[in-house]
């Protein structure tokens, strides 16, 4: 059996101002959906492991991405919890669209969830 070192375990990192950077290309997309699924696997996979990553941007950028991720979060959770007809998930939806909407006002990137 393999010892594994602190400096070989890798945390995905995602940067938030590649649009502005004018690097947005088709694998950053790939990327930043790997890193997406990722965080997200984590957030819902009991015991899905450690929930650190890197994000890089300005505090505006940083802070949409995570204001959209906990809205995705709440949205999904209530989904799941009250069904697609309750009035909670139904607001819920709402406060999702707009942090997704801000988050791409913000990044100049869509967000990858519709």
């Amino acid at each position: 059996m393999h010892n594994i070192n602190e400096d070989q375990i890798l945390i995905p990192e995602i940067d938030l101002g590649a649009a502005r950077k004018n690097q947005v290309d088709e694998s950053y997309l790939v990327a930043l959906g790997g890193v997406i699924k990722y965080i997200m696997k984590r957030m819902f996979v009991p015991g899905g492991g450690p929930r650190s990553f890197k994000a890089r941007g300005t505090r505006s950028e940083i802070d949409s991405f995570l204001k959209a991720l906990g809205a995705e979060k709440k949205y999904l959770d209530s989904f799941m919890k009250f069904g697609l007809d309750s009035p909670k998930t139904y607001s819920n939806s709402r406060k999702l669209a707009g942090a997704a909407k801000s988050f791409e006002k913000i990044t100049k990137l869509k967000w990858p969830f519709k």
